[in-house]
């Protein structure tokens, strides 16, 4: 799937975002974060994106959950998208025919 924030890249197969982002590229907190992990989780993800705002609320989370799951911690879009995207593959180089 895509970002949705207008970026063409596909995202890391089992990569949770909740996608909120402040337009000064700040990842803003968000609340029901138990839940919303749990739902993630469920879903077949992997890992999972939550603002750095939010680390103390990682204890509402199950410790089972939290040992099956990568938690990344961010506060700003351009770590998030370093994470969740994958790596365009390169195009090769076109060589002019003489």
């Amino acid at each position: 799937g895509d970002t949705g924030i207008g970026i063409h890249q596909p995202a890391r197969p089992q990569c949770g975002n909740d996608r909120r982002n402040h337009p000064a590229r700040q990842v803003l907190p968000i609340g029901g974060i138990r839940d919303k992990v749990l739902a993630t989780r469920r879903a077949g993800a992997k890992t999972v994106i939550l603002p750095e705002a939010n680390r103390k609320d990682a204890r509402e989370i199950p410790d089972t959950t939290r040992k099956d799951l990568g938690l990344i911690f961010s506060s700003h879009l351009d770590q998030v998208l370093k994470t969740a995207l994958l790596k365009r593959p390169r195009k090769p180089a076109i060589q002019n025919a003489q």
